[in-house]
């Protein structure tokens, strides 16, 4: 069956909107998001289960339904490993690495057989949905309506009220392939309409207040741009550049868009600053010495991981900073928690979507881009129900290349 040229279903729409609802936890909407604890095995459990099972219901061969099989693999044998070398249980080892779990989504996905264009439509009403959530509790604070601001490290006794404003929306990197897809729309169509979606994610990631982010959201709109138009000195390429700057202009005239890049300008200074002091004294150098020379302790902890531990359980911690995490290494603190084999798989699904295809889906490999440019400092690719995202972009890649 041609699955890109299948007539719209509204159906499969429904279904596969549901199923992405309930992947990122119907966005972190608090009041049924709480009700859903991340990392509740009686609820991560069966999720699992029917994944894997919708895995083996798939007798087609494919790179993507191959690598997914990697990675769960390597996935087994991360718990295993961190059982070996870390001492747990075997039921905490799935629990902690739960959020990985969620890249197999694309497991059901590809049962369902959505067509492209209905993808591409849940991706938007997802997209518009996470960014009405984002911008009410902009509106609500203090008042939380999203988990991030009711559960975890985003509470008022705990954290600054800068943090508290940085809360996330479960599963909010949908609003940048959203993002993505829409400036694709607008470089091919010159629909302004998809300007405006383009600026409210732009405002959003401002707001945010994550430099790595922000630096991320911008390599990809430049790539998408390059694959469709190409860096060329002509009046389209300098309209497009003044109208951008433009817009970031007005939006941060803004008082609170101002006191966010105020920040962030204070965090820039006062990290050179340190650096230029002593670069061995950043944050990350001393996490990155941290898990390299401390934590990982055998060759197979290396390649297998040692499984994704709290701060209390890091071997031979002893009196370590308090901001050791190794999230905030990217991928290469995944290599070291969830092992070097695991990434790897993780990345090469990344990097699968990024081979050559029509410009019309040019803002699939951006969203690689994305996801690997923002995850070089930050967790992005798994952080809140990230990789359910991912999955649903894997089985775009797929459709094209199985039509190829």
């Amino acid at each position: 069956m041609q699955i890109l040229t299948q007539r719209y279903s509204q159906k499969r729409f429904n279904l596969l909107f549901f199923i992405m609802l309930y992947a990122t936890n119907f966005c972190g909407f608090a009041p049924i998001a709480d009700l859903y604890p991340k990392g509740n095995m009686t609820y991560e459990l069966p999720l699992l289960a029917l994944m894997i099972y919708c895995g083996t219901k798939i007798k087609e061969r494919n790179e993507y339904k191959k690598w997914m099989f990697l990675l769960f693999i390597t996935l087994i044998f991360n718990y295993f490993s961190t059982m070996t070398f870390e001492g747990r249980g075997f039921v905490n080892a799935m629990r902690t690495s739960s959020f990985i779990n969620y890249l197999f989504v694309f497991f059901p996905i590809m049962v369902i057989r959505p067509t492209i264009l209905e993808v591409e439509k849940v991706i938007k009403y997802l997209g518009i949905l996470c960014l009405m959530l984002y911008f009410t509790q902009q509106i609500l604070l203090p008042t939380p309506i999203v988990e991030s601001l009711t559960s975890g490290w985003r509470k008022a006794n705990d954290a600054g009220i800068f943090d508290i404003k940085r809360y996330t929306i479960t599963g909010e990197i949908i609003m940048f392939l959203f993002q993505l897809i829409a400036i694709n729309k607008y470089f091919l169509t010159k629909n302004k309409k998809e300007l405006l979606y383009v600026l409210l994610v732009f405002t959003m990631c401002i707001l945010h207040g994550y430099r790595s982010i922000i630096l991320a959201m911008l390599v990809s709109i430049i790539y998408i741009y390059h694959k469709i138009k190409g860096i060329k000195l002509n009046t389209q390429t300098i309209s497009f550049v003044i109208l951008f700057i433009l817009a970031y202009y007005i939006i941060s005239l803004t008082p609170f868009v101002q006191d966010i890049l105020g920040t962030i300008a204070e965090k820039n200074e006062k990290q050179f600053s340190n650096s230029s002091n002593n670069w061995l004294e950043i944050d990350r150098i001393i996490e990155l010495d941290f898990f390299i020379n401390q934590q990982l302790q055998s060759p197979l902890e290396w390649i297998f991981g040692c499984g994704f531990l709290s701060k209390e359980e890091y071997k031979n911690a002893g009196l370590i900073p308090d901001f050791i995490n190794w999230v905030d290494l990217g991928f290469i603190g995944l290599s070291f928690m969830g092992g070097i084999l695991l990434t790897f798989c993780w990345l090469r699904l990344l990097l699968l979507n990024m081979r050559k295809v029509n410009i019309r889906y040019a803002y699939l490999a951006a969203f690689s881009v994305f996801v690997i440019t923002s995850t070089l400092t930050l967790p992005i690719a798994f952080n809140d129900r990230a990789p359910a995202i991912q999955a649903l972009a894997f089985y775009i890649g797929f459709l094209i290349f199985k039509q190829k």
